[in-house]
Formats: C-alpha cells, sequence, structure tokens
C-alpha cells in the first residue's frame, strides 16, 4: 500500500508562492509524486489557502486560480471531516492546545495512519511520530493563539477513550483505508 501523508496549508502555500521554505516544500511534493505517496486534505484546506492567497499575500484573481489549478495537478484527496473525525480534533485541542483548524489535519493523520507534513513546529510536535516538519521551523502562515474557553482537560477525561468514540474513529480509519470516507 502507497503511503499516505496529510498536507497541511502551510506546505501547499509553501509550493505555491516564492517564500522561505519554497525550495523545501517543492522536494517534498516532488519525492511524495515519485513515490507515489497518497497526499490528504481536510476540506477546510482549500478555505484556508484561498484565504491566505487573496488576503495575506493579496494575489491577483488569476495568479490565485492558476495555485488552485496547480493544487488539484497533485491530486490531492479531499476529506470531510464528519463527526468521529471531529471527536477525535476536539481531543488534539485539548490534550494539545491546537486550534480545531491544525487539531483537524492531526486527527485526519491519526485515523488514517498517514504522516503529516507541516511548516508548524507546534503541529508536528503534537503529532508526534506522525509529525513531518517540512522546511525552517517558521510557519508559513498566521497561527492563531489557542483560545481556552472556561473548560479544562478535566471536563474532558475519559471521553476520548470511551467505547463509543473508538469504535467510530475505528469505522473512520477503515472507510479511508477502503477509500469509501469522501
Amino acid at each position: 500500500m502507497a503511503e499516505r501523508v496529510v498536507i497541511d496549508a502551510s506546505v501547499a502555500l509553501a509550493h505555491l508562492l516564492d517564500e522561505t521554505g519554497t525550495a523545501a516544500a517543492q522536494d517534498a511534493f516532488a519525492r511524495w509524486t515519485r513515490s507515489g505517496t497518497q497526499l490528504l486534505v481536510p476540506s477546510h484546506f482549500w478555505v484556508e489557502v484561498l484565504n491566505s492567497l487573496v488576503r495575506r499575500h493579496r494575489r491577483p484573481a488569476r495568479h490565485v486560480i492558476e495555485d488552485l489549478v496547480n493544487l488539484d495537478r497533485l491530486g490531492l484527496r479531499t476529506i470531510e471531516p464528519d463527526r468521529p473525525l471531529l471527536l477525535l480534533a476536539m481531543d488534539r485541542m485539548v490534550d494539545a492546545g491546537l486550534s480545531s483548524y491544525d487539531a483537524i489535519y492531526l486527527a485526519l493523520a491519526l485515523a488514517t495512519g498517514s504522516q503529516l507534513a507541516t511548516f508548524d513546529r507546534r503541529l508536528a510536535t503534537a503529532a508526534g511520530d506522525l509529525g513531518r516538519l517540512i522546511g525552517p521551523d517558521q510557519p508559513h502562515r498566521v497561527a492563531d493563539s489557542p483560545v481556552a474557553y472556561g473548560q479544562t482537560t478535566e471536563d474532558y477525561t475519559g471521553w476520548a477513550h470511551s467505547a463509543i468514540v473508538g469504535a467510530h474513529i475505528a469505522d473512520v480509519r477503515r472507510r479511508v483505508l477502503a477509500g469509501t470516507l469522501d
């Protein structure tokens, strides 16, 4: 079975734009293409990339369209997060202090047994053995600070390990590996 890698928006943006880390991102995509690696992204990846290209980088519409077409050519498989994946993401938000956006990348990697490629050192660290820090340790997007909403880790103690949640996560992983989760 081909290797799977979840890529976050920071890696895609570095691949598309001429900035620090572009060479590292382009090298990574070249390796993944040569090896037949399956590249996965959660559906919000596209919104995150679009927002950064238009708002942060102020790219003209024709360049944004070209950028999106270039990403399409990479054969990225978009996964729509369902409730079990959201539960796993919530667990990562609480345990690792990640934003919901970053936690979904990590949850997708965990659910599919994939590596997680990112320029975000904090996200790579939270991913543990699954994390692949690409290029320099400077993120290529504006990272949100974790916000405490009045809940503590104790509010969630044990929920992620319940039989119901475990069964949902196992089902998500089975469907992704079988290619039936879209």
